[in-house]
Protein backbone atom coordinates (compact mmCIF):
# COMPACT_ATOMS: atom_id res chain seq x y z
CA UNK A 1 0.00 0.00 0.00
CA UNK A 2 2.85 2.33 0.78
CA UNK A 3 4.45 1.82 -2.37
CA UNK A 4 1.14 2.04 -4.62
CA UNK A 5 0.48 5.28 -3.01
CA UNK A 6 3.79 7.04 -2.98
CA UNK A 7 4.56 6.08 -6.66
CA UNK A 8 0.84 7.61 -7.25
CA UNK A 9 1.33 10.70 -5.51
CA UNK A 10 4.75 11.05 -7.34
CA UNK A 11 2.79 10.62 -10.73
CA UNK A 12 0.30 13.73 -9.55
CA UNK A 13 3.37 15.61 -9.13
CA UNK A 14 4.47 14.92 -12.75
CA UNK A 15 1.22 15.92 -13.94
CA UNK A 16 1.01 19.15 -11.54
CA UNK A 17 5.03 20.41 -12.85
CA UNK A 18 3.53 19.51 -16.53
CA UNK A 19 0.15 21.63 -15.66
CA UNK A 20 2.69 24.38 -14.27
CA UNK A 21 4.85 24.24 -17.66
CA UNK A 22 2.61 23.59 -20.39
CA UNK A 23 -0.52 25.94 -19.89
CA UNK A 24 1.27 28.78 -19.39
CA UNK A 25 3.37 28.07 -22.79
CA UNK A 26 -0.30 26.89 -24.42
CA UNK A 27 -2.14 30.08 -22.97
CA UNK A 28 0.48 32.47 -22.60
CA UNK A 29 -1.11 35.31 -25.06
CA UNK A 30 -4.41 34.68 -22.99
CA UNK A 31 -3.03 34.52 -19.62
CA UNK A 32 -0.91 38.26 -20.47
CA UNK A 33 -3.75 39.59 -20.46
CA UNK A 34 -5.08 39.14 -17.69
CA UNK A 35 -4.65 41.05 -14.34
CA UNK A 36 -2.37 39.89 -11.41
CA UNK A 37 -5.32 39.37 -8.95
CA UNK A 38 -6.66 36.85 -11.83
CA UNK A 39 -2.85 35.21 -12.61
CA UNK A 40 -2.55 33.92 -9.22
CA UNK A 41 -6.01 32.76 -9.10
CA UNK A 42 -5.65 30.62 -12.30
CA UNK A 43 -1.98 29.73 -10.66
CA UNK A 44 -3.70 27.91 -7.83
CA UNK A 45 -6.29 25.93 -9.98
CA UNK A 46 -4.01 24.78 -12.41
CA UNK A 47 -2.68 22.97 -9.56
CA UNK A 48 -5.94 22.38 -7.42
CA UNK A 49 -8.33 21.24 -10.39
CA UNK A 50 -5.66 17.52 -10.92
CA UNK A 51 -5.27 17.02 -7.08
CA UNK A 52 -9.25 17.01 -7.19
CA UNK A 53 -9.50 14.91 -9.95
CA UNK A 54 -7.02 12.57 -8.70
CA UNK A 55 -9.11 12.21 -5.00
CA UNK A 56 -11.96 11.46 -7.16
CA UNK A 57 -10.58 8.80 -9.19
CA UNK A 58 -8.74 6.93 -6.13
CA UNK A 59 -11.73 7.51 -4.04
CA UNK A 60 -9.30 9.37 -1.26
CA UNK A 61 -11.81 10.68 1.17
CA UNK A 62 -10.25 14.04 3.10
CA UNK A 63 -11.27 13.13 6.48
CA UNK A 64 -8.58 9.75 6.07
CA UNK A 65 -5.89 11.75 4.34
CA UNK A 66 -5.99 15.26 6.68
CA UNK A 67 -6.27 15.42 10.17
CA UNK A 68 -9.26 18.40 10.82
CA UNK A 69 -8.66 18.36 14.10
CA UNK A 70 -9.31 22.11 16.36
CA UNK A 71 -6.56 23.90 18.12
CA UNK A 72 -7.06 25.12 21.35
CA UNK A 73 -6.57 29.17 21.47
CA UNK A 74 -3.31 29.12 23.33
CA UNK A 75 -2.07 27.22 21.07
CA UNK A 76 -3.43 29.09 18.40
CA UNK A 77 -2.05 32.46 19.39
CA UNK A 78 1.56 30.67 19.85
CA UNK A 79 1.58 29.46 16.42
CA UNK A 80 1.35 32.90 15.38
CA UNK A 81 4.33 33.90 17.49
CA UNK A 82 6.03 30.89 16.07
CA UNK A 83 5.14 32.00 12.78
CA UNK A 84 6.34 35.85 13.28
CA UNK A 85 9.73 34.45 15.02
CA UNK A 86 10.59 32.22 11.32
CA UNK A 87 10.26 35.25 9.26
CA UNK A 88 14.44 35.88 9.48
CA UNK A 89 14.91 32.86 8.37
CA UNK A 90 13.06 33.05 5.66
CA UNK A 91 14.14 36.57 4.90
CA UNK A 92 18.13 35.43 5.18
CA UNK A 93 17.07 32.61 2.93
CA UNK A 94 15.75 34.93 0.33
CA UNK A 95 18.90 37.21 1.15
CA UNK A 96 21.24 34.11 0.31
CA UNK A 97 19.36 33.37 -3.04
CA UNK A 98 19.13 37.02 -4.31
CA UNK A 99 22.96 36.83 -4.41
CA UNK A 100 22.30 34.42 -7.42
CA UNK A 101 18.66 35.41 -8.66
CA UNK A 102 15.97 37.19 -9.20
CA UNK A 103 13.94 38.25 -6.40
CA UNK A 104 10.30 37.05 -7.96
CA UNK A 105 8.10 37.76 -4.87
CA UNK A 106 9.11 41.87 -5.26
CA UNK A 107 8.23 41.64 -9.26
CA UNK A 108 4.77 39.87 -7.88
CA UNK A 109 4.29 42.58 -5.17
CA UNK A 110 4.80 45.20 -7.69
CA UNK A 111 1.52 43.90 -9.75
CA UNK A 112 -0.59 44.25 -6.58
CA UNK A 113 0.57 47.37 -4.22
CA UNK A 114 -2.71 49.36 -5.91
CA UNK A 115 -4.85 46.78 -4.36
CA UNK A 116 -6.67 46.96 -0.60
CA UNK A 117 -5.11 45.35 1.81
CA UNK A 118 -8.08 42.79 2.43
CA UNK A 119 -7.86 41.96 -1.35
CA UNK A 120 -4.28 41.20 -1.11
CA UNK A 121 -4.59 38.92 2.33
CA UNK A 122 -7.07 36.82 0.18
CA UNK A 123 -4.97 36.43 -2.72
CA UNK A 124 -1.97 36.14 -0.97
CA UNK A 125 -1.94 34.61 2.35
CA UNK A 126 -5.73 33.11 2.62
CA UNK A 127 -6.28 31.18 -0.53
CA UNK A 128 -2.87 29.69 -1.17
CA UNK A 129 -3.06 28.92 3.06
CA UNK A 130 -6.04 27.22 2.54
CA UNK A 131 -5.10 25.34 -0.85
CA UNK A 132 -1.82 24.37 -0.97
CA UNK A 133 -1.47 23.38 2.58
CA UNK A 134 -4.92 21.13 1.37
CA UNK A 135 -2.32 19.97 -1.56
CA UNK A 136 0.90 19.75 -0.10
CA UNK A 137 0.41 18.94 3.82
CA UNK A 138 -2.81 17.16 3.07
CA UNK A 139 -2.44 14.40 -0.06
CA UNK A 140 1.47 14.78 -0.15
CA UNK A 141 2.74 14.52 3.20
CA UNK A 142 -0.12 11.65 3.66
CA UNK A 143 1.90 9.30 1.44
CA UNK A 144 5.24 10.30 2.27
CA UNK A 145 4.62 10.12 5.59
CA UNK A 146 4.96 6.19 5.07
CA UNK A 147 8.38 6.65 4.73
CA UNK A 148 9.08 7.99 7.88
CA UNK A 149 8.29 11.79 9.33
CA UNK A 150 11.60 13.28 8.48
CA UNK A 151 11.54 11.61 5.31
CA UNK A 152 8.22 12.35 4.42
CA UNK A 153 8.40 16.04 5.07
CA UNK A 154 12.00 16.50 3.48
CA UNK A 155 10.00 15.34 0.28
CA UNK A 156 6.92 17.01 0.83
CA UNK A 157 9.27 20.54 1.42
CA UNK A 158 10.98 19.56 -1.74
CA UNK A 159 7.59 19.26 -3.69
CA UNK A 160 6.60 21.91 -2.29
CA UNK A 161 9.49 24.37 -3.22
CA UNK A 162 9.71 22.82 -6.95
CA UNK A 163 6.10 23.60 -8.32
CA UNK A 164 7.30 27.37 -7.47
CA UNK A 165 8.93 26.93 -10.54
CA UNK A 166 11.87 29.47 -9.60
CA UNK A 167 15.26 29.35 -7.72
CA UNK A 168 14.15 32.38 -5.57
CA UNK A 169 10.56 30.81 -4.07
CA UNK A 170 12.31 26.80 -4.31
CA UNK A 171 14.94 27.99 -1.75
CA UNK A 172 12.80 29.22 1.18
CA UNK A 173 9.69 27.46 0.33
CA UNK A 174 11.68 23.71 0.55
CA UNK A 175 12.59 24.99 4.51
CA UNK A 176 8.80 26.19 5.38
CA UNK A 177 7.38 22.80 3.64
CA UNK A 178 9.77 20.93 6.18
CA UNK A 179 8.95 22.54 8.99
CA UNK A 180 4.88 23.35 7.96
CA UNK A 181 5.07 19.14 8.54
CA UNK A 182 6.12 19.36 11.32
CA UNK A 183 3.34 21.96 12.29
CA UNK A 184 1.35 19.18 11.68
CA UNK A 185 2.51 16.74 13.70
CA UNK A 186 2.83 19.03 16.39
CA UNK A 187 -0.60 20.04 16.19
CA UNK A 188 -2.25 17.37 14.90
CA UNK A 189 -4.30 19.23 13.01
CA UNK A 190 -3.57 20.52 8.88
CA UNK A 191 -5.13 24.29 9.94
CA UNK A 192 -2.25 24.27 12.23
CA UNK A 193 -0.17 24.58 9.09
CA UNK A 194 -2.44 26.97 7.27
CA UNK A 195 -2.60 29.11 10.01
CA UNK A 196 1.53 29.56 9.89
CA UNK A 197 1.17 29.94 6.17
CA UNK A 198 -1.55 32.46 6.51
CA UNK A 199 1.01 34.42 8.74
CA UNK A 200 3.51 34.35 6.96
CA UNK A 201 2.39 35.43 3.85
CA UNK A 202 -0.10 37.93 5.77
CA UNK A 203 2.69 39.84 7.24
CA UNK A 204 3.94 40.23 3.81
CA UNK A 205 1.28 41.63 2.90
CA UNK A 206 1.40 44.00 4.95
CA UNK A 207 5.03 45.25 4.86
CA UNK A 208 4.45 45.60 1.65
CA UNK A 209 1.11 48.00 2.49
CA UNK A 210 3.16 49.77 4.96
CA UNK A 211 5.33 50.91 1.96
CA UNK A 212 2.93 52.59 0.06
CA UNK A 213 2.59 55.29 2.59
CA UNK A 214 5.67 56.15 2.83
CA UNK A 215 6.79 56.32 -0.86
CA UNK A 216 3.89 58.72 -1.03
CA UNK A 217 5.83 60.84 2.07
CA UNK A 218 8.49 60.73 -0.08
CA UNK A 219 7.04 61.69 -3.49
CA UNK A 220 5.34 64.60 -1.63
CA UNK A 221 8.47 66.18 -0.17
CA UNK A 222 10.09 66.00 -3.62
CA UNK A 223 12.50 63.43 -3.08
CA UNK A 224 12.27 59.68 -5.18
CA UNK A 225 11.73 56.38 -4.58
CA UNK A 226 14.12 54.70 -4.28
CA UNK A 227 15.06 51.40 -6.34
CA UNK A 228 14.34 47.79 -4.19
CA UNK A 229 17.27 46.35 -5.70
CA UNK A 230 20.00 46.01 -3.64
CA UNK A 231 23.68 46.41 -4.46
CA UNK A 232 25.73 43.26 -3.67
CA UNK A 233 27.33 45.30 -0.42
CA UNK A 234 24.05 46.10 0.97
CA UNK A 235 22.87 42.43 0.66
CA UNK A 236 26.04 40.81 2.83
CA UNK A 237 25.66 43.25 4.76
CA UNK A 238 21.58 42.41 5.12
CA UNK A 239 22.60 38.84 5.20
CA UNK A 240 24.84 39.38 8.25
CA UNK A 241 22.52 41.12 10.34
CA UNK A 242 19.75 38.87 9.35
CA UNK A 243 21.95 35.88 9.76
CA UNK A 244 22.11 36.37 13.63
CA UNK A 245 18.51 37.15 14.29
CA UNK A 246 17.79 34.13 12.42
CA UNK A 247 20.15 32.09 14.64
CA UNK A 248 17.74 33.68 17.56
CA UNK A 249 15.12 33.41 16.43
CA UNK A 250 14.67 30.03 15.01
CA UNK A 251 15.94 28.76 18.53
CA UNK A 252 13.29 30.64 20.27
CA UNK A 253 10.65 29.08 17.45
CA UNK A 254 12.23 25.96 18.01
CA UNK A 255 10.73 26.06 21.16
CA UNK A 256 7.46 27.84 20.28
CA UNK A 257 7.54 24.26 18.64
CA UNK A 258 7.69 22.56 21.53
CA UNK A 259 5.28 24.35 24.03
CA UNK A 260 2.83 24.10 21.14
CA UNK A 261 2.89 20.40 21.03
CA UNK A 262 2.84 19.81 24.79
CA UNK A 263 -0.48 22.16 24.56
CA UNK A 264 -2.20 20.13 21.81
CA UNK A 265 -0.80 16.76 23.78
CA UNK A 266 1.60 15.57 21.56
CA UNK A 267 5.08 16.53 23.09
CA UNK A 268 5.47 12.17 23.02
CA UNK A 269 4.62 12.19 19.79
CA UNK A 270 6.82 14.33 18.57
CA UNK A 271 9.75 13.05 20.11
CA UNK A 272 8.20 9.91 18.04
CA UNK A 273 8.54 11.67 14.91
CA UNK A 274 12.57 12.04 15.25
CA UNK A 275 13.42 8.28 15.90
CA UNK A 276 14.62 6.86 13.04
CA UNK A 277 11.83 4.50 11.80
CA UNK A 278 11.90 0.54 11.64
CA UNK A 279 12.39 -0.78 7.86
CA UNK A 280 10.80 -3.62 6.66
CA UNK A 281 12.84 -6.08 5.01
CA UNK A 282 12.76 -5.57 1.59
CA UNK A 283 11.47 -1.79 1.78
CA UNK A 284 13.04 0.60 -0.49
CA UNK A 285 13.69 3.61 2.08
CA UNK A 286 13.82 5.94 -0.87
CA UNK A 287 10.70 7.95 -1.79
CA UNK A 288 12.14 8.52 -5.47
CA UNK A 289 10.19 6.68 -8.48
CA UNK A 290 11.10 7.43 -12.10
CA UNK A 291 8.34 9.96 -12.44
CA UNK A 292 9.24 12.02 -9.78
CA UNK A 293 12.78 12.01 -10.98
CA UNK A 294 11.71 13.41 -14.76
CA UNK A 295 9.42 16.03 -12.55
CA UNK A 296 12.26 17.27 -10.61
CA UNK A 297 14.44 17.32 -14.15
CA UNK A 298 11.80 19.16 -15.74
CA UNK A 299 11.39 21.38 -12.43
CA UNK A 300 15.45 21.98 -13.18
CA UNK A 301 15.50 22.36 -16.49
CA UNK A 302 12.74 24.74 -16.18
CA UNK A 303 14.05 27.05 -13.81
CA UNK A 304 17.37 27.35 -15.52
CA UNK A 305 16.05 28.09 -18.70
CA UNK A 306 14.07 31.10 -17.04
CA UNK A 307 16.54 32.45 -14.50
CA UNK A 308 19.30 33.10 -17.39
CA UNK A 309 17.92 31.95 -20.74
CA UNK A 310 14.44 33.03 -21.00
Amino acid sequence: MQKKWIKSVNRLFLVLVLSGIVVPLLFGRLLAGLRMEWLMVVSQLLYLVPVLLYMACKRVRPGDWMPFRGIRFSAFFMLILFSLLLMPLVTFINLCSMMFVTNQVTEISVGLQQNSVLLNLLLMAVIPAASEGFIFRGIFYHAYREKGVLMGALACGMVFGLLHLNFNQFSYALVLGIILCLVVEATGSIFGSMTVHFVINGWNVLLMALSRPLQDIAQSMGGEVESVAFTRQELLLSLGVYGILALVCTSLAACALVWISRQCGRLEHMKWCFTRKKRVPGERRTFLTPCLVLAICLCVGYMLFSEWIG
